[in-house]
């Protein structure tokens, strides 16, 4: 009767446990707000007085762009490359974590990760990229909360803002601009299975690295969503006619303060524990003691005045 009780005891410690982990990270995704998330822009640095100093950016600054201004095939683009089931299923794509974990056991791999749309939006949110089981569990609860949070629509949004493109650029509005020199409402078919092939090797198949391989990858995407009935066989053969072409890639010029910015990122990082390249991609408001009278005055006296050889 001991030994029963002992184990009854021990099951429900296991229970009530696995129900508070469920419970917190329901509770992160209650609290997020898809206002504040749909307004994310580039990380901005204010002086004493809030105001702007600088922008943090590598090449376009983040542009949010809202789901009607994105046309239906740019949507279902991602949709075929990243998540076929992703208006069947809850978060979690059963099947395809089925299909991954045969994979994986028949090339003796991790290769396979089987993560959905709204898996890759919670792990851009809140996780790293490590490939642990414990990420990849807290990833799934964070799914089925965002599920419950906000509609199919809106994660999807969310997520084409959020992803990396590759070029130092976030977000599909930014990426459009960066590649195609238009807004995501003005994208051809063609350059949308361009972008929906950026995200599982943005450095790989950017076109400013290679456009042969650049090519390769969108003509991959175009059959995919011709398969699943994402375009016409009209379209598909259109596309496949558009010819990829190297972009000019920006470089941001430096801000006439940037040895202050570079020491601001630097101690953001250090008493904060939010890595630089989390600032680059965006979100943030870095506000400082910068006084810009003060600086002015500095940098004239220091301009005016006659140093010696030394």
């Amino acid at each position: 009767m001991r030994k029963f009780i002992l184990a009854f005891l021990v099951v429900v410690l296991i229970v009530m446990l696995g129900v508070t982990y469920v419970l917190k990270q329901f509770q992160q995704t209650a609290d997020l707000s898809y206002s504040k998330l749909q307004s994310v822009q580039s990380t901005v640095v204010y002086d004493k007085n809030d105001r702007k100093i600088d922008e943090l950016y590598k090449t376009v600054p983040r542009q949010n762009v809202s789901s009607n201004e994105i046309p239906d095939y740019v949507k279902m683009a991602f949709v075929a490359t990243e998540d076929r089931r992703f208006y069947k299923h809850f978060g979690i794509d059963l099947q395809g974590i089925g299909r991954a974990l045969f994979k994986n056991i028949v090339t003796m791999s991790k290769a396979e990760g089987a993560s959905t749309i709204t898996q890759q939006l919670a792990r851009n949110l809140y996780l790293s990229s490590d490939k642990t089981i414990k990420r990849k569990v807290d990833e799934m609860f964070l799914s089925l909360g965002l599920e419950r949070q906000f509609t199919k629509d809106q994660i999807l949004e969310l997520y084409l803002n959020q992803i990396y493109f590759g070029s130092g650029v976030y977000g599909i509005g930014a990426a459009s601009q960066l590649y195609f020199n238009k807004p995501v409402s003005d994208l051809t078919v063609g350059e949308a299975a361009l972008l929906a092939g950026l995200p599982k090797a943005p450095s790989t198949y950017s076109p400013s690295n290679s456009t042969e391989k650049a090519t390769a990858r969108r003509n991959v995407v175009l059959k995919l969503m011709h398969d699943q009935n994402v375009i016409s066989d009209t379209q598909y053969q259109q596309a496949l006619n558009e010819r990829v072409v190297k972009p000019s890639i920006p470089v941001k010029k430096a801000n006439q303060n940037q040895a202050f910015i570079d020491y601001v990122i630097k101690e953001a990082a250090q008493q904060y524990g939010v890595s630089p390249d989390d600032l680059y991609e965006g979100g943030y408001a870095i506000y400082t003691d910068f006084d810009p009278n003060l600086q002015e005055s500095i940098n004239n006296s220091v301009a005016n005045h006659t140093f010696r050889d030394d």
